[in-house]
């Protein structure tokens, strides 16, 4: 056996390594279970205390204003559930460039291993989208100008593996001709 000459040069047993793989794993096992009820027990019931933080993290992450009316979390199986209601995003003059109702979310178990927010899905409700191009020409979908010399976007946060999006206005508006705006 090719174990036990490296196990007898390190001076210790096999016995002694079995005991400290499972103590390992037991001890895993408790920090993961101490996490979980963490989150269920202290984390989710006070989400709503943590809205100003996510809105202003999602802010910097985006590069636009953010702001959340209000934050729900539950587990779904084992599964994380988010939901953002009255989220707006705002362009560079203030304006609401994107509303929307309500957002439901499940975040995915890669969060753990990428340590990133990731999703299996995004459900959005009533979404309202503004779409505008200004005097020079230059469109912006939500607040974010489309040029062809410098491509901009807000940061995507992950791609789900599901999205659903029901009852959506998009308002369109024109400053170089009448009529002001259009809504589809």
């Amino acid at each position: 056996m090719p174990a036990n000459p490296v196990l007898r040069w390190l001076g210790v047993s096999s016995l002694w390594v079995y005991r400290m793989v499972t103590w390992t794993v037991v001890i895993c096992g408790f920090v993961f279970a101490l996490g979980v009820f963490g989150v269920r027990f202290w984390l989710l019931p006070n989400i709503e205390n943590y809205r100003e933080t996510i809105a202003r993290e999602l802010s910097a992450a985006t590069k636009h204003r953010i702001t959340i009316g209000r934050i729900e979390g539950r587990w779904s199986g084992f599964n994380l559930q988010l939901t953002l209601g009255e989220l707006a995003l705002y362009d560079s003059v203030g304006q609401p460039a994107l509303k929307l109702e309500r957002v439901d979310s499940t975040l995915s178990w890669w969060s753990l291993i990428h340590w990133e927010p990731r999703f299996d899905s995004i459900e959005i409700e009533r979404p309202d989208l503004n779409v505008r191009r200004d005097k020079r020409g230059v469109v912006s979908i939500a607040g974010v100008e489309l040029t062809p010399h410098s491509p901009q976007s807000p940061a995507v946060v992950t791609t789900p593996t599901s999205r659903v999006h029901r009852s959506a206005p998009v308002e369109a508006r024109n400053a170089s001709t009448l009529p002001p705006s259009v809504t589809a």
